[in-house]
């Protein structure tokens, strides 16, 4: 079986027999936090709480996360959304992620949202995933990745670390601190090197007042030094971190 068929059952539960027996326990889950965590520290009214799923879905099936069309989508206030989006990453069901600024300092630029699982985005969706926002999976499971574990250890270890995306044209999809240095990384289904390397080092111009800055792609192709601050990993090599 290929790298990417084995991904695409992964990220898309392709078992029919199970897949929507998964939706509805995950569902279910979100119904909770939504009916329980939320409604217990939230100063909300009925209407803006009963709205909560459907601006999930909207985040869930959207590359770009664009506040004032979700305000208008779902008839709610800029200030209204923002408390909901705010509880809904205190109680783990989103990430935020903001754009990188050289103090990641609260930029003008969107904020992107990723879902804590890859899971809950397919089972909101219900398996039905469009092609223009299927690589938000990859970036869902890699912002994961640095919330369970890189961060994890760089806070026991009281090492400095932040996650933030590049809002540049072609840039690379995140942009990784770590005390003092920076890690470019991109991820893709069916990435080819020479686009996953031209959007790294599109970042590095963006980067190249700093030292110490590493660049990852994960792709289709076999690992391989690209250059000597650049790695190529397959993407099947991220499912085992």
């Amino acid at each position: 079986m290929s790298t990417q068929k084995e991904i695409n059952k992964y990220v898309k539960e392709k078992d029919e027999n199970n897949a929507n027996l998964i939706f509805e326990f995950i569902e279910g889950m979100v119904d909770k936090i939504i009916t329980k965590d939320i409604l217990s520290i939230a100063k909300l009214k009925a209407e803006p709480i009963s709205k909560i799923k459907d601006i999930l879905f909207l985040l869930a099936n959207s590359e770009i996360t664009d506040l004032q069309k979700i305000c208008s989508t779902v008839k709610l206030d800029y200030k209204t959304l923002r408390k909901i989006l705010d509880y809904l990453v205190l109680t783990g069901l989103l990430y935020e992620i903001r754009s990188f600024s050289g103090k990641f300092s609260k930029t003008r630029k969107p904020i992107k949202f990723l879902f804590s699982s890859p899971s809950i985005r397919n089972a909101l969706l219900k398996g039905v995933i469009g092609s223009e926002v299927r690589g938000r999976f990859l970036e869902d499971y890699f912002a994961l990745i640095y919330f369970k574990d890189i961060k994890k250890l760089t806070d026991s270890k009281k090492i400095f670390s932040q996650i933030a995306y590049d809002s540049s044209e072609q840039g690379a999809d995140f942009i990784l601190t770590i005390d003092k240095e920076y890690i470019a990384v991109e991820i893709g289904f069916n990435k080819k090197v020479q686009d996953g390397l031209r959007q790294i080092k599109n970042t590095f111009s963006r980067l190249k007042k700093k030292s110490n800055i590493k660049g990852i792609i994960f792709g289709e192709d076999e690992l391989k030094i690209l250059e000597d601050n650049i790695i190529h990993i397959p993407l099947k090599f991220l499912f085992l971190m």
